[in-house]
């Protein structure tokens, strides 16, 4: 029982070290696990949420309630969610027991914002003039391109139609012509 006590420390000092996440859900859906840094600034106080079924404590995430029911279904699965600037990714896994039977499902959550913000940086400078910070010329023509051809095949007089950005910040979902840089674009044929 000591070696046991023993491991969990260290446990629980790793995970606090990390910037990870950890949680289990048993078969009907309560939390059985919940570790990490960074739990209690983001709200999720383990003590507090073991114990507790999924829907309760994802009712504000439905994309993360569904990733575990996938896990729960057998599916393994992953995303990447923003959270308060973050971008988390998380990877979903059904938990099994020696038999092979589903007995719940669990998810390891990493801070990846540098990781994606390098992302944007790197899309952003292949599609960008760097001195005037304009579209990349010969990307804007291939999507002019494409956008022209595909309307080339929906002949029907007057027609609109959006060519998107070229990238997104991250974290933007929005794709209204309000909040995004679209350029419309009218031909009359």
């Amino acid at each position: 029982e000591e070696a046991l006590r023993s491991s969990e420390t260290r446990l629980n000092a790793v995970m606090r070290s990390l910037p990870v996440a950890c949680s289990a859900i048993d078969r009907d859906g309560n939390a059985i696990l919940l570790r990490g840094r960074d739990l209690k600034e983001r709200g999720l106080d383990p003590e507090v949420l073991v114990g507790k079924h999924m829907t309760e404590t994802l009712r504000d995430m439905p994309d993360v309630l569904a990733a575990y029911q996938r896990a729960l279904a057998g599916e393994a699965n992953t995303m990447i969610r923003w959270v308060d600037g973050q971008a988390v990714e998380m990877h979903f896994a059904p938990m099994t027991n020696s038999d092979g039977a589903i007995i719940g499902a669990t998810n390891i959550a990493i801070n990846v914002t540098e990781r994606e913000q390098q992302a944007a940086l790197m899309q952003r400078q292949a599609l960008t003039d760097s001195v005037t910070g304009l579209a990349n010329r010969n990307a804007f023509n291939a999507r002019l391109h494409d956008s022209l051809n595909a309307l080339g095949r929906h002949r029907h007089g007057f027609t609109g139609f959006w060519i998107p950005p070229f990238f997104h910040a991250p974290g933007s979902e929005s794709k209204t012509a309000e909040s995004s840089n679209f350029s419309l674009v009218a031909v009359l044929e």
